[in-house]
């Protein structure tokens, strides 16, 4: 076999294997986006289904990151969409070993929150307000008619140690895929 129908191959494998259902995993059940008095604002609620593996890694105090991308795009020439806007918003859920408490950070603001159990951290994760996606003023002159957004579990922010385990395991596969909706 030559090196093109092995690369070809090698692509199809991955391509068939990285879209695996990822609806399932991670689910947008929410979302609400408004002008306030200075800004394009978000609030949206997802349902993360934290498997074995990644409740384990938890356990052996593991920081799992997640990220939330929204993008702005507006209709361009011939109705193709052109990207205004790429936000993302980052936090992690790990497990503190003394004291059994699990903590949620918000990496943009560096506020960290605990809780006694993993279901009211995982809650509290999954809820997520007032999100500042844009100014007000910067978005009226290119008027964006379209947002998409997605939930993912941040596999490249995992120690490196797991990377190569987590990248051939679907159980790591956390992803909404994008969601889009009309502004």
């Amino acid at each position: 076999m030559n090196r093109k129908k092995i690369l070809a191959l090698t692509v199809l494998f991955f391509s068939l294997y990285a879209s695996q259902s990822l609806a399932e995993k991670v689910r947008i059940l929410n979302l609400k986006i408004f002008y306030d008095a200075q800004f394009l604002v978000m609030s949206t609620k997802a349902n993360l289904n934290l498997n074995e593996s990644i409740v384990e890694a938890l356990d052996s105090n593991i920081l799992i990151p997640f990220r939330i991308e929204v993008k702005l795009t507006r209709n361009g020439f011939f109705r193709f969409k052109r990207k205004i806007q790429l936000k993302t918003f980052n936090f992690t859920l790990a497990k503190y070993a003394l004291g059994d408490q699990y903590v949620v950070t918000d990496q943009q603001s560096g506020t960290t929150i605990s809780f006694p159990t993993l279901e009211k951290a995982k809650q509290h994760l999954e809820n997520r307000q007032r999100l500042i996606i844009a100014e007000k003023k910067s978005l009226v002159i290119q008027k964006p008619t379209e947002v998409a957004i997605r939930w993912r579990l941040m596999r490249s922010g995992l120690p490196i140690p797991m990377l190569l385990p987590t990248l051939f395991s679907s159980q790591w596969n956390l992803d909404s895929g994008w969601n889009f909706y009309r502004i």
